[in-house]
């Protein structure tokens, strides 16, 4: 089975929630919420995540995740149906498993101007 990019699913031989960033061949391409680690995956291996397993990583039932940095960094609410936040947190999480912190903190001020601008969402530094 094919997941969409954003889909949270769990990987039943890690027994870890995963949120589908991309593919590698046979491989579905995850990411740990809160931590910004991705490892791949055998897709027979994946199924979607119940309400319960999302939530219990953060995922709230209102279609918004918290997108977790480093320890001590800020952390960004993004919406989970939206495209651009998405892309902006995936952009983040490049920047930063690349050691470009400064171009991770560039997105995370993005990632807040526009959840300001286009989904009406205030978002204080650290919140």
């Amino acid at each position: 089975m094919t997941y969409r990019i954003g889909a949270y699913v769990m990987d039943t031989e890690t027994a870890r929630v995963g949120q589908v960033v991309g593919e590698s061949a046979s491989r579905v391409i995850l990411r740990q919420p809160g931590t910004g680690l991705e490892w791949e995956a055998d897709p027979r291996v994946l199924r979607l995540a119940s309400r319960d397993e999302r939530e219990a990583i953060g995922v709230h039932s209102n279609g918004t995740s918290v997108v977790g940095h480093l320890a001590g960094e800020d952390s960004v609410t993004v919406q989970a149906d939206c495209e651009e936040c998405q892309r902006l947190g995936r952009a983040e999480a490049e920047a930063r498993s690349a050691s470009n912190h400064s171009r991770a903190a560039d997105y995370r001020v993005l990632a807040r101007r526009h959840l300001r601008n286009v989904h009406g969402v205030a978002v204080a530094v650290g919140a």
